[in-house]
């Protein structure tokens, strides 16, 4: 069989990996990102961190890329290493590697990616010389220590080089010269403590899991909380690598322990998976090849299907913003606020959405993902963050005899912007309840808050604050515009934004805000604001709204009996069914005759059957009015179908609810004149009505 040339492919393979370089939601292609990781500025870490030393010497300009020139070069770094071990493994593994480093690239990452590339490229003809494989070796360790942060992991495949040399070398040679190496890094640990922390990066992050809390990069590739497509691929080609050097007999006891050590490294850190799988690569030998691939497994049409499924993935809901132009911008632009203060990330993940030249001086970062700044500094910040994350804001005692509480920590360090997760909607809604922090921006990332009685970010929370209620409550003029406030981007980012939106309780916001679609988590965002507009009825006017709680409990139902959905969302939306069918027992009657009665229990239980039945006891216009609710169609046909069904012979009470309800349809639309008609038509009917303080609400909401 023919043995494939990889140079055949290469302009395949790096066509194929820019696409999915910029693919993810969370790329915007007119950002810039940093290929070194830049000096550390954080209020809390910078005077006990080792930085990259040519990032301290060199101009930020320098180092500081467009998103287009990191993805063409990130392109080319993956696109040689495929084609360079295309051959040591079979086309599975191959696009795994493809695909997962494509889609796990980070620009954090360039440096060290590149130089273990060129490693494996330099090395790729096993008849060199030893010492010119160990020269090599050394000049790259020399690039790594001066542009890296993960020394350690290029000490080790340089240890595992010189072990992994040809059998005939002297045992005592290969010990002088590992020797050496190691004597000279102990030397620089011992005289630099800063150095020794960085040099300790990849295993320090074992005893310190509790950073896991704030870094969710360093949880494991088969989290669940924290699962990415990138990291799994990387996952498969880690296993498989593993296999082919622990069972080829060419590979020596040094090169078997140090591929375990990598393999549990990149499996059990998303932070390192990258790395870890092109370190473990490089111990792979061509002879532990059991798959060759011949010269015709990418034919034209192969290669076409493979391209258009690449595409397909790209382009998957948000291809028309790309296409046609748009930069899929998914982050607030935070740049032209006023002002400035220091900033508390509970992801610290994101720190490299504030690392921009502007931002460090502006907002500079209290603490970044910087680990080796000390278990002790680290350990007390993830703490702060569980009381945040809690709601826990006044200073409180702990079990061992600690204090808690995040108010103190926030003042002490003058803390201005509080950035959280926008998937940590438990965390967002409690921080909308203080009464010192205000909502500053939303995109589907992160949701920020500021203190509105702060002279630098008081006007932006003033300004969010408005936008927001002009989307919940509609007002006939608004000078702002969501620049700077809200970031929508793709259909999967406004859906993001809308979950927050309504985890504020602002759901008619929500609503508006959803992407005009029928899918399935589309129609899943709606259910929860349908709760929340039907707890609202419960809570505010104690009665079942006809409207917004058969709406909830056909979405919880259907969440709850859908078996591809985690068991924790199939709990949360079986408590919230068991929660609104309890409180319906307790609300306010209507001056309803017992068929009414029944109708509405059937609705708040969710028994569509029960309450259709009593509908043939109700009189005609009547029947016509509640059948309106029964019906599961879009909300045009709903509202349409409910105001047809309003006229002069229907009881006054009915009437009056029916067209508060109407409002509120109304509202959902964004209807704002419609909205105020049926408000005042439900004001000139109401008798007594449960819905009278809720009406007044409204009415005054949108004056």
């Amino acid at each position: 069989m023919t043995q494939a040339d990889p140079r055949r492919f290469w302009g395949f393979y790096w066509v194929i990996a820019f696409l999915l370089l910029i693919s993810p939601t969370s790329v915007a292609l007119s950002e810039s990102v940093f290929v070194l990781a830049p000096v550390d500025q954080s209020l809390i870490a910078a005077p006990r961190l080792w930085n990259v030393p040519l990032a301290e010497v060199l101009p930020v300009e320098s180092y500081y890329w467009s998103r287009w020139g990191f993805s063409l070069f990130a392109a080319s770094v993956i696109s040689l290493l495929v084609g360079l071990v295309c051959n040591r493994f079979n086309s599975l593994v191959i696009l795994s590697l493809l695909v997962g480093l494509s889609l796990s690239f980070q620009p954090r990452e360039m440096a060290n990616l590149a130089c273990m590339v060129a490693w494996v490229a330099l090395n790729h003809r096993s008849a060199d010389r030893n010492t010119v494989q160990i020269a090599r070796g050394s000049m790259l360790l020399l690039f790594a220590g001066l542009t890296s942060l993960e020394l350690g992991i290029f000490v080790l495949v340089m240890m595992t080089m010189i072990w992994q040399s040809q059998r005939q070398t002297r045992f005592v040679n290969k010990a002088v010269v590992s020797g050496l190496l190691a004597g000279l890094l102990v030397t620089i640990i011992f005289s630099v403590p800063s150095f020794g922390a960085m040099f300790l990066r990849p295993l320090s992050w074992t005893w310190m899991n509790y950073a896991s809390f704030c870094i969710p990069d360093l949880q494991p590739v088969l989290s669940l909380k924290h699962f990415h497509a990138g990291p799994f691929f990387l996952f498969l080609v880690i296993c498989d690598a593993l296999k082919r050097v622990c069972l080829c007999p060419e590979t020596t006891w040094m090169t078997r322990v140090s591929a375990v050590l990598l393999a549990s490294l990149g499996s059990l850190c998303q932070w390192y998976t990258s790395l870890a799988t092109v370190a473990l690569i490089t111990f792979v030998p061509r002879s532990a090849q059991q798959i060759q691939l011949p010269a015709s497994w990418l034919t034209p049409a192969v290669g076409g299907i493979i391209a258009l499924g690449q595409l397909s993935l790209v382009f998957f809901d948000e291809g028309t913003s790309r296409i046609l132009g748009s930069d899929g911008s998914r982050i607030v632009d935070v740049e032209h606020w006023p002002g400035q203060g220091a900033v508390f990330l509970t992801n610290l993940s994101q720190s490299h959405q504030w690392q921009s030249p502007k931002l460090r001086k502006q907002f500079p970062l209290l603490l970044s993902d910087r680990w080796d700044v000390g278990a002790e500094a680290v350990e007390s910040y993830v703490k702060i963050c569980g009381d945040l994350v809690a709601g826990k804001r006044e200073p409180y005692r702990k079990t061992d005899g600690s204090w808690g509480g995040f108010q103190p920590f926030l003042l002490d360090h003058k803390v201005a912007v509080i950035v959280i997760d926008s998937s940590n909607l438990e965390a967002i809604r409690k921080t909308s309840l203080d009464p010192q922090w205000r909502i500053l921006s939303i995109d589907a990332q992160r949701t920020t808050f500021g203190r509105f009685d702060r002279a630098d970010t008081g006007p932006q929370a003033e300004r969010a604050g408005r936008l927001l209620m002009h989307l919940e409550w509609p007002r006939p003029v608004l000078a702002d515009t969501l620049d700077g406030t809200l970031e929508l981007g793709s259909p999967a980012d406004r859906r993001k934004v809308s979950m927050v939106l309504n985890a504020i309780r602002l759901p008619y916001a929500a609503l508006k805000l959803l992407p005009e679609d029928s899918s399935w988590d589309t129609e899943t965002v709606a259910t929860w604001s349908y709760v929340e507009l039907a707890q609202r009825s419960l809570r505010q006017a104690g009665t079942v709204s006809l409207t917004d709680h058969p709406r909830a409990m056909r979405g919880l139902q259907r969440i709850s009996s859908s078996w591809w959905i985690n068991n924790s969302d199939r709990k949360l939306a079986r408590n919230c069914y068991a929660s609104l069918t309890h409180r319906a027992h307790s609300t306010i009657n209507l001056e309803a005759s017992p068929a009414e009665t029944q109708f509405r229990s059937g609705i708040s239980k969710g028994d569509w059957s029960a309450a259709e039945m009593t509908l043939s006891e109700m009189p005609a216009a009547t029947q016509r009015y509640f059948g309106v609710f029964l019906k599961s169609g879009s909300i045009h046909n709903l509202s349409d179908d409910l105001s047809q069904s309003i006229g002069d012979e229907l009881p006054q009470h009915l009437q009056a609810e029916g067209w508060f309800l109407q409002a509120g349809l109304q509202l959902e639309l964004g209807d704002l004149a419609a909205a105020k008609s049926s408000l005042e038509r439900a004001g000139v009917l109401d008798q007594g009505n449960p819905y009278a303080a809720l009406r007044e609400f409204y009415s005054a909401q949108m004056q």
